[in-house]
């Protein structure tokens, strides 16, 4: 029986991700591979994967080197296969391997071996006389192989100034750079700024701090859930059909500060869940976010953002709306401020919200209400709400 040659195509792995970067191939040319079996591990934007395989069979052809981006829907691999390799011809959707990379694929960013150079002997001794740092250099050779160009290009690019470095952006670090162009290009952003006193919100967290372990901005994404059940339209995303679709659950993302860049884990259904509830699940999301070994399912199906950047120090920020999602908002630093009380000067802590929106869907007056009813929740706040 003749063989047959299946055209294994990059999935889409969900989240809006339309490329993914081949970091490693864990097979060659000629490698005889189960259904399942990881072939290549992949960086995209959001987070770093192994590619299963969809078939027993062979790798009859690696259309792609590592270090090249792939699209969804391109020919990463060709497999050769047969009844000799046992194959059932319904195992093949792409369904089946979206639903495994998501479920079952996680690459910790600690198993990517970032220090990989391909060099010959010969490239590494003129580095070494050239004084180039070789983990510093982009092979633009098979397999990211470094060539002699490639030296004689980073000098160049050093030479005119020895205290510049210049870095390319790669991996997850040129996705996140991408998917933020082709947010503020694709959509009419709008921002809207609210000042909120928060010492009462402050108050019931440290209260509840007693028994429960709680942190301030549990009780403020409670808020924000609340106000966005008042306020639907907030909680929507603009499809490719030009439609306004309205979200009737709350899965919340979290971005996230990471040494691999801006990671964006998802809280889901967080209309269900006590203020306790959700400091635990963000804690475990932020924890496996940082060590790189959050997984597709994690990050998918968002409906809103919020960035904490307060916690690193700003005191007002202007956030790019986490495209397609309709707003992003940002907690940003609290502020202790003199207040007059009953005639009585006193000092209060204040904090800046700000809310990023596409104008396409919403209008300055709908994040204006969403901001007030989250103003009203977070300045006298109700502690069974957030139980």
């Amino acid at each position: 029986m003749k063989n047959k040659i299946f055209e294994f195509k990059l999935p889409d792995i969900g989240e809006g991700v339309a490329e993914g970067q081949i970091d490693r191939w864990l097979v060659k040319e000629g490698d005889v591979v189960k259904e399942h079996q990881p072939l290549a591990e992949l960086i995209t934007e959001k987070v770093n994967v192994e590619l299963p395989c969809p078939k027993n069979g062979k790798i009859s052809k690696i259309l792609h080197g590592e270090g090249s981006t792939v699209q969804v829907g391109e020919v990463v691999v060709e497999i050769e296969y047969s009844e000799e390799y046992s194959v059932n011809e319904n195992d093949n959707s792409s369904e089946n391997i979206e639903k495994e990379i998501a479920n079952n694929q996680e690459l910790k960013a600690s198993d990517v071996d970032d220090s990989k150079i391909i060099a010959t002997p010969a490239i590494r001794k003129l580095a070494k006389e050239m004084n180039i740092d070789l983990s510093n250099v982009m092979g633009t050779g098979e397999k990211g192989r470094i060539k002699e160009e490639d030296l004689i290009k980073y000098k160049e690019r050093s030479k005119f100034n020895s205290k510049e470095e210049v870095i390319e952006f790669t991996g997850i670090r040129k996705s996140i750079a991408d998917r933020l162009s082709e947010s503020v290009k694709n959509i009419a952003q709008a921002t809207c700024v609210e000042e909120v006193d928060i010492t009462e919100l402050i108050s019931l967290k440290n209260k509840t701090s007693e028994e429960k372990n709680v942190t301030l901005l549990s009780f403020i994404i409670k808020s924000i859930v609340i106000a966005l059940e008042k306020h639907p339209k907030i909680n929507s995303i603009w499809n490719e059909n030009g439609e306004l679709v309205l979200k009737k659950y709350y899965n919340i993302g979290i971005a996230t500060d990471t040494s691999n860049g801006l990671i964006v884990p998802v809280l889901k259904d967080v209309n269900n869940k006590n203020v306790e509830k959700i400091t635990s699940e963000v804690n475990k999301l932020a924890e496996r976010a940082r060590k790189g070994s959050i997984s597709l399912e994690e990050i998918k199906d968002g409906t809103f953002t919020i960035t904490n950047i307060g916690s690193i120090g700003s005191i007002l920020s202007i956030p790019i709306v986490n495209y397609p999602q309709s707003s992003i908002l940002a907690v940003n630093r609290i502020n202790k401020k003199p207040a007059i009380v009953n005639g009585n000067l006193i000092e209060k802590n204040y904090v800046y919200l700000t809310v990023s929106f596409d104008h396409r869907i919403l209008d300055g007056a709908d994040v204006a209400r969403f901001l007030n009813t989250i103003k009203e929740l977070i300045e006298k706040p109700n502690g069974e709400k957030y139980n």
